[in-house]
């Protein structure tokens, strides 16, 4: 009996920017858009999730799903970094995933 394919880890991915994404093209943008790509190759399943960009680049293929969350008009200062961290909680519940990374310092997985 051959036993069964190891399962691939699936990872959700919350930042606010990155690059090949949001037109900010250096520091954690550029960083991120390389560890990205070596999570794949560790049998890692990303799902990227960018809240709050100010732009955006046109639709890219990344190799992995990239959604873009804007917040509403109404959530600005502390009402956004909380609607963040709701959505953020929402798609976490919802996508099954074994691991959620939030490199961000305004608490974007507060609610995971």
């Amino acid at each position: 009996m051959t036993p069964p394919e190891p399962r691939r880890t699936r990872w959700l991915v919350v930042l606010e920017e990155l690059a090949g994404v949001t037109r900010n093209p250096g520091g954690v943008a550029r960083q991120y858009a390389e560890i990205l790509p070596r999570l794949a190759e560790l049998d890692v399943d990303v799902d990227l999730l960018v809240v709050r960009p100010r732009e955006t680049l046109p639709p890219a293929d990344l190799g992995y799903p990239v959604r873009v969350l804007r917040p509403p008009a109404w959530a600005r200062g502390v009402l956004w970094m909380v609607w963040g961290a709701w959505r953020v909680r929402q798609t976490a519940a919802a996508g099954g995933y074994d691991a959620v990374l939030a490199p961000e310092w305004v608490g974007l997985a507060a609610l995971v």
